[in-house]
């Protein structure tokens, strides 16, 4: 599975940092590294827990490789909280043990104990205040780290269920990106199905794009008209790119329905004047267009150009797609305009192409403009 930051499994924490904790950081990056290259969710899985240790044994570095691993999963807010997190723990190494919430340090305590001590006294931590969970779960929003790992499913395990919901639900309220799910998960264990199918949908309606994307993935096969619904309320409430963002991956799906499905979706949308919609619609054509064996350039269909003229008002890959298309058309002033539109826009990927057209002739000069760029007037750079 891929590494989430609620699946990463727990690790003991206040270890101090050893040659160990550095090797396992080595070990682990370079498992993050290779799993990524081969697409291997269950070495990901693995290197995340071996980061998650590293890091709880206090090599900080080990929070950054983390925190981009979960960034190549979409899990960008958690892996913003951990880096601000790693940063305010290398500079202030003593602030958790200071500040840790009384609660906080309990539950840590029964984590770390439950290994060694099965038969542990079940009153540990005691009825928890909802004053004293919310304050917990306001902190654990802006430093995860302050419980190990993945505490929400052995903490349950350990016989403390109603404290890991009161928390779960806490997050949820105060907005946790992850909580949904962390939250569904307990209560299905727990076997609350009724209950645990309904905290996806509240919070994809309540704004969680996240919950939008994965329930339109469940439902497009089993429950084409909740999907559809659920895109509905994302286009009347301002979403369009949590939409989009659901849709692009049915476009690929071997069901024709799921992929009618997203289609009708995606032409609504783009009628809405979504530049989001739109790119990613004129880009599916364009490919439908090239596996049916289509290839000249200058003939791609106009409907796939009048799409990218409409998503180039905002996204500057129509502008280099364009751009691109001018020049194989031969259109160089048009080819031109298009570019140094994108690289206004901020692409700068884009300096190559427009060295290429400028000086077709010159090999040194396009490598001098391709390194060096272009001054905010749009002449060239001069050389370093």
């Amino acid at each position: 599975m891929a590494p989430c930051p609620s699946a990463v499994l727990w690790h003991r924490a206040d270890i101090p940092l050893s040659t160990a904790a550095l090797g396992l950081w080595y070990l682990a990056s370079t498992l993050a590294s290779i799993s990524s290259d081969e697409s291997n969710d269950g070495l990901c899985a693995l290197a995340a827990e071996l980061l998650a240790e590293s890091f709880d044994a206090g090599q900080v570095d080990a929070a950054f490789s983390l925190a981009e691993l979960w960034e190549n999963f979409g899990h960008h807010e958690d892996a913003a909280r951990l880096v601000a997190y790693a940063h305010q723990r290398d500079e202030h190494p003593a602030a958790e043990a200071v500040a840790a919430p009384a609660l906080a340090v309990k539950i840590k305590s029964v984590l770390s104990e439950a290994g060694d001590a099965p038969d542990q006294d079940r009153s540990v931590l005691g009825p928890a205040s909802h004053r004293e969970v919310t304050a917990l779960a306001r902190r654990l929003r802006a430093d995860p780290s302050l419980l190990p790992l993945g505490w929400q499913a052995p903490l349950p395990e350990q016989g403390y269920p109603k404290v890991t919901e009161m928390l779960l639900r806490a997050l949820l309220d105060i907005g946790a990106t992850s909580a949904p799910f962390d939250l569904e998960r307990f209560l299905k264990s727990e076997g609350r199905d009724t209950e645990a199918a309904a905290v996806l949908l509240s919070a994809a309606r309540d704004g969680n794009d996240r919950a939008v994307i994965e329930l339109v993935s469940r439902w497009s096969t089993t429950k084409p008209e909740e999907a559809r619904a659920l895109i509905g309320h994302c286009r009347a409430t301002g979403r369009a790119q949590a939409a989009v963002t659901a849709l692009r991956p049915l476009l690929t799906r071997p069901q024709p329905a799921v992929r009618r499905l997203a289609e009708e979706c995606l032409a609504r949308l783009v009628q809405d004047g979504s530049a989001a919609a739109q790119m990613v619609q004129a880009l599916w054509q364009l490919e439908q267009w090239e596996q049916a064996g289509r290839r000249p350039a200058e003939e791609v269909p106009q409907d796939v150009l009048d799409l990218l003229h409409s998503a180039s008002i905002h996204r500057t890959e129509a502008r280099r797609l364009l751009g691109q298309h001018a020049s194989i058309a031969g259109d160089e002033a048009r080819a031109e305009m298009f570019f140094r539109g994108a690289i206004d826009g901020g692409d700068y990927t884009v300096v190559h192409d427009l060295a290429q057209l400028l000086h077709p002739h010159s090999l040194f000069e396009e490598e001098q403009l391709t390194r060096c760029g272009l001054e905010a007037d749009g002449a060239p750079s001069t050389p370093w």
